[in-house]
C-alpha cells in the first residue's frame, strides 16, 4: 500500500506533541485552538485510513480487476502522502505557535 512504519511514528509523534504542547499552553490560561492545517490533517488522515480499509476489505483480492486494483492504490499514497505532509507541516505550524504563546 505504500504506508511505512516511519510514517506511522511522525503521525503519532506529532499527535503526542501538539497534545502536549495544548495541554500546557491551556493550563497556563493560553489559547491553542485548532488551526486550519491541523483540520486537513485530520480529513487526510480521515481519507487515508477510510481508503487502507477499503483497499484491504475489496480490492486485495485475486479475483479483482488489475487496473483498478493499480489506480486505486495510486490514490491511497496520494491520500497517505499528503496525510503525512500535513502532518508535518501542521506539526510545525503548532510548535511556532506555541513558542510564540510561551515566550509571552
Amino acid at each position: 500500500s505504500g504506508i511505512q512504519a516511519w510514517m506511522a511514528v511522525v503521525v503519532v509523534g506529532r499527535e503526542m506533541l501538539v497534545t502536549t504542547l495544548r495541554s500546557f499552553i491551556e493550563q497556563s490560561g493560553g489559547d491553542f485552538s485548532a488551526k486550519m492545517a491541523g483540520k486537513l490533517k485530520m480529513v487526510f488522515q480521515c481519507v487515508a485510513a477510510g481508503m487502507s480499509l477499503g483497499y484491504l476489505h475489496y480490492l486485495s483480492g485475486a479475483s479483482v480487476d488489475p487496473e483498478l486494483q493499480r489506480m486505486f492504490l495510486y490514490a491511497l499514497r496520494g491520500a497517505v502522502w499528503a496525510a503525512v505532509g500535513l502532518t508535518v507541516w501542521s506539526g510545525v505550524e503548532y510548535i511556532f505557535a506555541a513558542a510564540r504563546l510561551i515566550r509571552r
